[in-house]
C-alpha cells in the first residue's frame, strides 16, 4: 500500500470532520443566538412581531454568508436589549405611586393631607436613612482632656508596638539556643 495514499485518505476524512463540526458550530451558534433573543425580547413586542412576520412571509431567501447571518443576528439581539422599553415609560415615579398607596389606604382623609403624609414619610426617610448613610455626620470636636487621654493611649500603644518589634538580646537568644540543642552531653 502506497503510504501517501493512506495519509492523503486520513487527511481527507480529517477535513471533511472539520467540515462537519464548523458547519454545526455555526448553525448550533445561530439557534443559540435565536433563543437567546427569545429569552431577552418578549414575543409581544412590535419589533419582535413584525420580525416574525417579516421571517415568516419572506417568500425569496436571502443568501447569506453564516458570518453576515451571524454579525446581523449580534445586531438584532443588541438593537433589542438597548431599545426602550414600554414598561418604563408607562411607570409612575415612587412618588406618585406613594402618594396612590397613601390615598387608597385611607380614603377618608382629604388630598391636601395625604400631601402632608407622603411628604412627612419623605422627611422621615430622608432624615433617618438617606442622610446618615450618604452624608455621614462630622465628628464633634473632642475635649481637651479626652484628647490628651487619647493621645497618652496612642503613644503607649505605639511604645508597646516599638518593644515587640525590637530584637532580643544575644545573650537571651544564645542561652535559649544552648537549652534547645544540648547535644550529647546531658
Amino acid at each position: 500500500m502506497n503510504k501517501g495514499g493512506i495519509l492523503g485518505d486520513a487527511l481527507g476524512q480529517l477535513g471533511n470532520i472539520a467540515k462537519q463540526a464548523g458547519k454545526t458550530l455555526i448553525d448550533e451558534s445561530g439557534k443559540l443566538a435565536k433563543t437567546t433573543a427569545r429569552q431577552v425580547i418578549p414575543k409581544t413586542t412590535p419589533e419582535a412581531a413584525e420580525k416574525e412576520k417579516a421571517e415568516k412571509t419572506a417568500e425569496i431567501p436571502q443568501v447569506q454568508t453564516a458570518e453576515n447571518l451571524r454579525q446581523q443576528q449580534n445586531k438584532d439581539i443588541i438593537k433589542a436589549m438597548y431599545a426602550p422599553s414600554e414598561k418604563n415609560k408607562t411607570q409612575n415615579t415612587q412618588a406618585e405611586q406613594a402618594a396612590q398607596n397613601a390615598a387608597q389606604n385611607n380614603p377618608e382623609k382629604t388630598p391636601e393631607e395625604i400631601q402632608k403624609m407622603v411628604a412627612l414619610q419623605k422627611q422621615l426617610h430622608k432624615e433617618s436613612y438617606y442622610d446618615p448613610l450618604f452624608n455621614a455626620p462630622k465628628q464633634k470636636e473632642e475635649k481637651p482632656v479626652e484628647k490628651i487621654e487619647r493621645e497618652k493611649k496612642e503613644e503607649e500603644f505605639e511604645l508597646q508596638e516599638k518593644e515587640k518589634k525590637k530584637p532580643k538580646p544575644i545573650t537571651v537568644d544564645r542561652a535559649q539556643n544552648v537549652e534547645k540543642f544540648r547535644g550529647a552531653s546531658g
